[in-house]
């Protein structure tokens, strides 16, 4: 009797087969022997009916008639997975029990949740399993020493990590957590208008309204075209509709850079003048999303100022 996928194999042993002495059961160098008994720790072959189901790495154990209820329930429970699943983890698969318990372990140490754990090929089944996993960051399928067919993960955000050995498979999960973080937070920013502000530079005024267009240095966080701005009193100056260094349009500009800016609604000398410092003009649903992610010390404190700058007007403005 041996474990099965579902539930213990019940099947009687036609032949039984023992490397030699000192070869290797994987790749004989003389054909196997044919014995009818052997010892614990004994690599063997074995040849029986109906155990396509049987369980890599599981419990093989000698039953008869009068204790077969005993065995069956025996094998039944040391073959469950002593594993605590999670709700929202990754999934991952291995070729043997003994396997399986391995990674999940060193996946335990790293503070790593599992969703689902199982022994055998990687499926379609594991691959919906992951993609309908909530966190972004758990939408991996970690295939140890098993077989993963072609493109089985195309057309999915699910990221599949395999090899077979297991030290490489928990460095390569790490690579892949930290490119996955940086895809999210690049992703999250090009969503929403950062902290950023600029001063404008005297005599670098090269048209004055419609739209203003003046030399800037930008002080602290990153400016684009399209971001919204605001003076120091809170009153919107439009958008900014270009950025350029020298005959160059630039896409954004950083921290230290010094460029010329086109500001849609600005009227030099009207709501803004050379020397004034320029903040990006944020809404409550963008400072909401920026508290929950990591800033530069610059960005926090300039986020702070835009805050200050807001609730001059209305006290409890993003709280």
């Amino acid at each position: 009797m041996v474990s099965g996928k579902n539930k213990p194999v019940i099947t009687k042993v036609k032949i039984l087969l023992k490397p030699k002495p000192l070869d290797e059961i994987r790749d004989p160098r003389d054909p196997f022997m044919q014995v009818k008994e052997v010892s614990a720790a004994a690599g063997i072959k074995i040849s029986a009916p109906d155990i396509d189901d049987v369980i890599p790495g599981g419990i093989l154990k000698v039953a008869d008639i009068q204790n077969l209820d005993n065995v069956v329930n025996e094998i039944r429970d040391e073959s469950k997975l002593a594993l605590e699943l999670s709700e929202d983890g990754i999934v991952i698969k291995a070729d043997a029990k003994g396997s399986l318990e391995a990674l999940y372990y060193e996946l335990n140490l790293l503070g790593v949740p599992v969703k689902k754990a199982g022994i055998g090929d990687v499926t379609k089944r594991d691959v919906v399993d992951a993609e309908t996993t909530q966190n972004e960051l758990n939408k991996i399928i970690i295939a140890y020493n098993v077989r993963v067919p072609q493109d089985i993960g195309s057309g999915t955000n699910v990221k599949i990590i395999e090899g077979k050995v297991l030290y490489e498979l928990i460095e390569k999960y790490k690579e892949t957590i930290e490119r996955e973080k940086e895809r999210i937070e690049q992703e999250k920013r090009a969503e929403i208008n950062f902290p950023a502000k600029f001063k404008i530079l005297e005599n670098y005024v090269f048209r004055t309204s419609k739209p203003a267009i003046v030399g800037v240095r930008v002080l602290s966080g990153k400016i684009k075209p399209d971001l919204p701005v605001m003076n120091a009193e809170g009153k919107s100056l439009g958008t900014i509709k270009s950025i350029r260094d020298k005959d160059q349009t630039l896409r954004e500009a950083i921290m230290g850079q010094e460029v010329a800016v086109s500001i849609s609604d600005a009227v030099v000398g009207r709501n803004v003048s050379p020397g004034d410092i320029i903040y990006s003009d944020l809404s409550e649903m963008d400072v909401k999303k920026l508290r929950e992610m990591e800033l530069t010390y610059e960005e926090k404190e300039t986020l702070n100022e835009i805050i200050s700058i807001k609730r001059r007007e209305k006290p409890f403005w993003g709280m």
